[in-house]
């Protein structure tokens, strides 16, 4: 339904994102519906930065949702912090250290701690999109173009060739 919806109004090259039910575009589109199922506008900003899935800012306002795991812990978003253009999300492991774990790296004081972690966020880690450049800042004003690895615009040179064996 997002495809078709990119199709019909002819906007594939000002998609910026999907997510499971919206499309964030370059290009205002005069539609406002009400009826269940179909689109409607819902936000704009003059300050627009989106990373990768889920991670996006709007207006100066950081948006992260869809953190529930982070490798093999299981965490919960409190903050998303800039600091010199680089992007930092803190989450609160919602696991405590076991006991084994915790004497082989050493950090027997963690046994039992919920605590507060912070991690850096990878600002070319949207590997969905053909990017022309890489991003090195988030207090960049420049436009970081890139175009959607579609599968249905590859050409049949990508297809198993019968004679290769």
């Amino acid at each position: 339904m997002l495809y078709d919806f990119v199709q019909k109004y002819d906007i594939e090259r000002n998609v910026v994102s999907f997510a499971t039910d919206s499309i964030i575009t370059t290009k205002k589109i005069e539609i406002d519906s009400q009826n269940l199922g179909d689109f409607k506008f819902e936000n704009s900003g003059d300050d627009v930065f989106q990373l990768q899935n889920g991670i996006g800012r709007m207006n100066g306002k950081w948006k992260l949702r869809g953190l529930g795991k982070l490798c093999k812990k299981e965490v919960e978003h409190v903050a998303t912090k800039e600091k010199d253009g680089r992007l930092y999300i803190e989450y609160e492991v919602k696991r405590t250290k076991q006991l084994a774990s915790a004497i082989i790296q050493g950090k027997i004081n963690d046994i039992g701690r919920i605590k507060v972690e912070t991690r850096e966020v990878n600002l070319n880690a949207d590997q969905k999109r053909f990017w022309i450049e890489s991003l090195k800042n988030v207090k960049d004003k420049t436009r970081n173009r890139s175009y959607p690895l579609n599968p249905q615009r590859f050409p049949k040179a990508f297809e198993l060739n019968e004679d290769y064996e």
